[in-house]
């Protein structure tokens, strides 16, 4: 048996995403399971090696510029699409799941000729997949300014029916406890100003001295961090080693 799992959000959706491809990989242990990711969050991919055999990738930042820009081909974006949905019908699932209920993957989802499709899906110009009480209240709820009674992976859980384990709280790191700051984000427009981050930094280590607080950083994020923090504020770690 083969599975598709559709994740085309953003990297915090894909951490969070894990505990319900582990209960994914228990429900069908002898299942190969594939997950479709955007491009640019490949780092991810070592995050769920452990339950995934292959990582397939939507180029979302080259088909917004083919659409976009003069020098692309009018027929660009067309072309890009074809080429992934070959790749993943040369796949031959048996089953899809859309785990990012937006448009784009519900289209998505109407083009691939797989037996079995759960969550959101467009086919004969219909939107189907809301047959699940909890992806009707996913639904109705997460695209407002709303606040949920239930977690984005408890719906997520409920709605794909997989029992997942929630993480517990680690009580045995003693007096080594350290705050860390995540201060950019992959979309500019997202980011909160280094400044108000250095203003909370400074705010914390005020009130709770007993707590360093860090800032987490890549390679390509060094020079812009240290424009405001200092060079032994600054840790350097990818995915992998941020991991607690």
């Amino acid at each position: 048996m083969k599975i598709l799992v559709v994740s085309l959000l953003r990297l915090g959706d894909i951490i969070q995403q894990k505990p319900l491809l582990r209960a994914l990989h228990g429900k069908y242990p002898q299942a190969e399971i594939h997950l479709l990711i955007n491009k640019q969050f490949t780092t991810a991919v070592d995050l769920v090696s452990d339950q995934v055999i292959k990582v397939h990738h939507f180029d979302r930042d080259l088909l917004q510029r083919s659409m976009g820009e003069s020098s692309y081909n009018l027929f660009s974006p067309l072309m890009f699409l074809d080429q992934l949905i070959d790749e993943l019908q040369s796949e031959n699932f048996d089953f899809v799941l859309n785990w990012t209920h937006n448009k784009l993957s519900a289209f998505l989802m109407g083009t691939l000729n797989v037996p079995q499709k759960q969550g959101l899906h467009i086919q004969e110009a219909k939107l189907l997949g809301l047959d699940s009480a909890w992806l009707k209240y996913f639904n109705d709820n997460f695209s407002e300014n709303f606040r949920s009674f239930f977690h984005y992976i408890e719906l997520l859980g409920n709605a794909f029916e997989l029992p997942y384990q929630k993480y517990s709280i680690r009580t045995d790191i003693g007096q080594a406890r350290q705050i860390y700051l995540q201060c950019l984000t992959s979309d500019s427009k997202k980011n909160w100003s280094l400044k108000n981050f250095a203003d909370l930094k400074k705010s914390i280590e005020q009130q709770y001295p007993e707590f360093p607080v860090k800032v987490l950083a890549s390679q390509g994020e060094i020079e812009k961090l240290s424009s405001v923090f200092g060079e032994a504020d600054i840790v350097v770690c990818g995915l992998a080693s941020a991991k607690p």
